[in-house]
């Protein structure tokens, strides 16, 4: 590094992991004698009403409405109000008499306040339509240039995605006769393309900062908001090198910004110092000096790097290739456990040599930094060196935003980091690396230019409607569906303010609502307690179950991830313990409300009330209404199965705690997974004789133990390439290799030996061999020879599941052509992929239908897995739900915005995750996860139902509940593809499931799904009335073959492992309690003669012991 870099503006930028090329410079006035130059307007000064052009053609612009003048880059700049305000300029500008080559460019130096609105820059600029920055209906987060064809229609010539807000920004279009147009931001290249058959044609009424759009007999008008300091026009496209001279000397530094294109150490006035010894940041100059364990921060692995390098005015060290180095940075701005106070970031700059074939491969063949912390034994990968191979200097920098599970540790008094550089990547020139504290607002300001970066489209929450809402100077409280999100904006309506809280509950079960206060002021030190509830008919009686206060979080996240164009709000995101918290003045905050039942809980209505008090003063108190009935719920009639990776993403450092959030949630888990890593061969030679299933059955008996695996198990076994390079056979040719008969008696082993595990533990495997075959042409081979193998073994098999997979699909090699066989023969369950399901197939597959919620399942709204897990689930008859996934995430898991280290370019990959990791081992549930229960819940109770109806089917009670059922869902339509998905708005489809739910009845929004449990409730209830049955036996009192293996799953947690402490709960907790029931079971669709949850141990193998399986 050179001290020449703090003068100077030739940085290169990677904003939060994405590399994005930005120089700023000076711009100089224009010379008069510049033929080619139209026109030029530095905005510097207003004389007698017009900003004047200082080319040589005196196009002066008269201002129209009040333009403001405030402090630009070099002087002065106009200031525009996005309203009313505008610059008119001479017709006579377009006239393309002055354009003689065809040729055009413009350049503009704007500053603008919202990235994703059309901010009109210039209209006849030039002879071309509007010029505008922004976004609009048909584009985000680019620049647009409207010119005419030779037919009369207008051509759209898009920039990249790579503008910003609130931050002055350069661009220059460019346009060549042959349609060939180019754009440089801030003067980097940020498009190419070609547009055929243009036509530079004059344009009436042009303008500066407006632009009129006629839209058949009316008019739209477009306007500025935001301010210009610079506009140029030539009638040619200028080169490079006059690019190159345009650019020359702009200064952003010193501004009190530390915007995008300035780092640390380019500009410590704006961003912060950083110094070997800073407080708030410190640095490694690699080119600075011969010896690199002089100074503070350690480099581990010295001989892996080249001596100084020099490259203009840079010094640098290369790290060698198939090397790696760590690098320690003394300890600063951290709490006692290592963990910064504040948010963080690391700045690399580096040479970018090595491309890689496309942006959106993922590879782990690119140079890598690893933060190491050590979570649960693992370090995590944070940032990918970019791999365009354009040989440009670029600075990476990365944001450690300060959340429950931080991605930076001090440990041994040292933030530590590793560079990995693999051979395929070549040596690795780095200039430096610098750690340094980031403000809260700089916070904000660099996770905004990372969304303005990928072009994601904030879209507003809905606001609360004002008219019946009370003005009140003291604060209010509601209550809404659990299903129904309840953002800042969220007012309610009349009948909702001040009600009791009223929560209904079975025996042995969980159940949900929200709590929202709202307040004329802020109220600080707030903190909400319960009283004990008493039992109405029975002072002497208090409930003795669990509740549980939490905070609903807030944050920016994708309103449905897939498919919805980027689009992002603020939005109930999580729930949190929490101690005291501040409730905001004029907005809704929300609490939830989670209340658990044991299984001894006595029946009857409870009463108590949730004291809040703000600074130790009571502010409110809340009646509390708890119902608890004298029933307890059958399994939900299908098995929820969650894909987990504990050993890919540590969400804990304890899997006890992991999983009973799941079974809390009413899980199973799709784990473990036979894989070369938990089952290992024992074989003689090329000859596998038996194998090793030690691993794999400390595992599965962790998860039996943690409740979390039922009678029916759903299991990935990912083993046929390991037993193929055992064995040593090719697969030149799988299909030959996967018929060899050392395979397919290996494989039948392994099989056995897994089925003799499963009913040692009194529980059945269900098995998948691949993911998705449809027409993968690998994956259908895979299916169609080893699922075949499986069921020859006595076993049962799975698979996501497409139409496709009923297809005879032909494999070719060189030398032969095998035919594949349709799949639907060899399976037992059909996990639908949800895009693919209608009456059809539900009909056709009855008996092995099931489905998996990939996106739809994220979604934060609770309502899609509600609907899903519950009445989607009931009119389909689904035997088995995937949910993918509880724990699979890029970088920041608490982020939606951030990007695969794997991947070049401006690309996102979504997170999957139900619940967020914290570093105190706690999990965070998403509202999602919420939903998820909710419509678990929401199951069991039409199972229950469906159940009794059956058993008492001549009770006059039960023929009115089939009727209800009956008429209530026979219109809800199935087709999540054609009547949902493809008629969402930016939303999502939340608006169109309440359409469905609510069809033919009373339209009671999102507390129709309440409505509708609340009247199976009441059949319940009648029919056991009905049938004089007074007493529901709590465990014990009947084999059941309906699907509720929940209590024999499901159990209060081990002492060694308490609930963390709440101040929130004072109510007593029973040891016994079953919190809740899960939904898994035995086959589903049988029937009982018993309504009862049995609850019976599980069977368990041993664990800490060596299963050996031998032929």
């Amino acid at each position: 590094m050179s001290v020449k870099r703090f003068n100077s503006k030739a940085t290169l930028l990677s904003i939060l992991l994405v590399s994005t090329v930005i120089i700023f410079s000076y711009r100089p006035n224009s010379a008069a004698d510049d033929s080619s130059l139209i026109a030029h307007w530095t905005f510097d000064e207003i004389i007698t009403g017009y900003f004047i052009d200082i080319s040589k053609n005196n196009y002066n612009g008269q201002l129209h409405g009040d333009i403001k003048l405030e402090k630009g880059l070099k002087e002065n700049a106009a200031v525009f109000d996005g309203s009313t305000n505008y610059i008119s300029i001479p017709y006579d500008i377009t006239n393309p008499d002055h354009f003689p080559d065809g040729e055009i460019s413009i350049s503009a130096l704007v500053k603008v306040k919202n990235i994703l609105e059309p901010n009109m820059l210039c209209y006849g600029c030039g002879p071309v339509g509007y010029f505008s920055f922004g976004s609009s209906t048909t584009f985000t987060n680019r620049a647009i240039v409207n010119i005419s064809a030779e037919n009369g229609l207008g051509q759209y010539c898009f920039s990249g995605y790579d503008l910003f807000p609130e931050r002055w920004t350069q661009i220059i279009f460019t346009l060549k006769k042959n349609g060939l147009y180019k754009y440089y931001v801030d003067c980097n290249l940020s498009s190419v393309n070609k547009k055929e058959n243009l036509a530079l044609k004059a344009k009436s009424n042009p303008t500066i900062g407006k632009f009129v759009e006629n839209k058949g007999s009316t008019t739209v008008e477009h306007y500025l908001n935001g301010s210009i300091d610079d506009l140029k026009i030539w009638n040619k496209a200028l080169t490079e090198e006059e690019i190159a001279e345009e650019c020359k000397n702009i200064d952003l530094c010193g501004d009190n910004v530390c915007s995008g294109s300035e780092s640390f150490m380019s500009c410590p006035s704006d961003c912060g110092y950083a110094s070997p010894t800073g407080e708030s940041g410190t640095y490694i100059d690699f080119g600075s000096t011969d010896d690199l364990t002089k100074g503070s921060v350690i480099i581990k692995n010295q001989e892996n790097y080249s001596g100084i390098q020099t490259d203009a005015d840079t010094t640098y060290r290369n790290i060698l290739k198939s090397k790696s180095s760590e690098i320690w940075f003394p300890v600063f701005n951290n709490d006692k456990d290592g963990f910064p106070n504040s948010s963080m970031v690391v700045e690399i700059r580096y040479k970018d040599l090595y491309s890689f074939p496309k942006e959106s491969t993922h590879t782990a063949k690119k140079a890598s930094l690893t933060s190491m912390i050590q979570f649960d034994g693992k370090d995590v990968v944070v940032f990918g060196f970019e791999g365009k191979g354009d040989s440009k200097w670029k600075l990476g920098r990365i944001l450690f935003r300060k959340t429950p599970w931080q991605m930076i540790r001090a440990i041994g008094g040292y933030y530590k980091f590793k560079i990995i550089v693999p051979s395929e990547v070549g040596d690795l020139p780095i200039d430096y690396i610098l750690i340094h504290s980031v403000s809260d607002s700089d916070t904000k300001m660099l996770e905004q230019l990372q969304k303005d970066q990928f072009a994601f489209r904030q879209i507003e929450a809905p606001k609360g409607e004002t008219n019946d809402f009370p003005i009140s100077k003291l604060p209010i409280w509601f209550t809404k569906s659990p299903t129904e999100p309840v953002f800042t904006t969220t007012l309610p309506s009349p009948d909702e303010i001040n009600s009791p809280v009223h929560i209904d509950i079975a025996k042995a079960e969980t159940s949900s609502t929200s709590l929202s206060i709202y307040s004329p002021t802020t109220l600080n030190n707030v903190k909400l307690k319960v009283s004990p509830l008493i039992l109405s008919h029975d002072e002497n009686n208090t409930f003795d179950g669990k509740i549980d206060i939490y905070k609903i979080i807030q944050d920016d996240k994708m309103w449905l991830q897939k498919g919805m164009g980027s689009a992002y709000g603020r939005m109930p995101d999580r729930i949190e313990r929490f101690y005291k918290t501040e409730i905001n003045k004029d907005v809704s905050e929300s609490f939830w409300l989670t209340v658990s039942a044991g299984s001894s809980t006595r029946p009857g209505l409870y009463n108590g009330t949730i004291n809040i008090t703000a600074s130790g003063e009571k502010i409110l108190e809340i009646p509390l209404e708890l119902e608890v009935a004298r029933f307890s719920l059958l399994g939900p009639g299908y098995i929820t199965t969650l894909y987990v990776h504990p050993e890919t993403f540590p969400v804990t450092t304890n899997y006890a705690v992991m999983f009973k959030d799941i079974s809390n949630h009413g899980a199973d888990v799709k784990y473990p997974s036979v894989t070369k890593n938990t089952v290992t061969t024992i074989q003689v030679n090329d000859t596998i004789h038996g194998y090793n299933y030690d691993k794999f059955v400390s595992l599965l008996d962790e998860a039996i133990k943690g409740h979390v695996v039922g009678k029916t198990h759903f299991l990935q076994i990912q083993m046929h390439d390991e037993l193929l390079s055992k064995l040593e056979i090719s697969k030149d040719d799988l299909f030959v290799a996967l018929y060899d008969e050392k395979f397919v008696k290996a494989f039948e082993l392994l099989i056995k030996g897994l089925n003799k595990i499963a009913v040692d533990r009194g529980i059945t495997f269900v098995y998948s061999v691949t993911d998705e075959p449809g027409v993968d042409v690998v994956g259908h081979l895979v299916a169609d020879r080893l699922y075949p193998l499986v069921r020859a073994t006595g076993g049962k098999t799975w698979v996501t599941y497409t139409p496709d997979c009923e297809k005879e699909i032909n494999y070719t090699t060189p030398a032969v052509t095998h035919l594949l066989r349709p799949l639907g023969q060899f399976l037992d369950y059909k996990m639908y992929a949800w895009s693919k399901i209608n009456d059809s197939n539900i009909s056709t597959d009855k008996e092995k239908f099931g489905f998996y919620t990939t996106f739809l399942s994220q979604a934060r709204n609770p309502i899609y897995n509600r609907f899903l897990h519950g009445i989607y689930a009931y009119i389909t008859g689904a035997k088995v739900i995937g949910v993918y996934s509880y724990d699979w995430w890029v970088n920041d898991p608490y982020s939606d915005f951030d990007q695969d280290w794997t991947q070049n370019g401006p690309l996102t990959v979504y997170d999957y995750l139900l619940a967020y990791p914290t570093w105190s081992g706690e999990m965070i549930p998403t509202m999602a996860y919420e939903g998820m229960r909710e419509g678990i819940t929401d199951a069991k109770y039409f199972n229950t139902l469906s159940t009794l109806i059956k058993q008492y089917p001549d009770t006059e009670s039960a023929k009115n509940a089939k009727k209800y059922l009956e008429e209530r869902f026979t219109k809800i339509s199935v087709d999540l593809q054609t009547d949902y998905w493809n008629k969402k708005n930016d939303y999502g489809f939340a608006h169109l499931i309440l359409d469905e739910v609510n069809a033919g009845y009373e339209n009671l929004g999102y507390s129709a799904f309440d409505e509708i449990r609340d009247r199976v409730r009441s059949f319940i209830l009648a029919i056991l009335h009905e049938a004089n049955i007074t007493d529901l036996p709590d465990d014990g009192a009947g084999e059941s073959d309906l699907p509720n293996e929940s209590a024999d799953k499901h159990e209060m947690p081990d002492s060694e492992t308490p609930p963390p402490p709440s101040e929130l709960t004072n109510t007593p907790q029973l040891t016994d309690q079953i919190l809740p029931l899960s939904p898994t079971g035995i086959e589903p669709g049988n029937e009982t003669t018993l309504l009862v949850t049995p609850n019976e141990p599980k069977q368990q193998g041993s664990s800490g012991c060596s299963l050996i399986i031998r032929d």
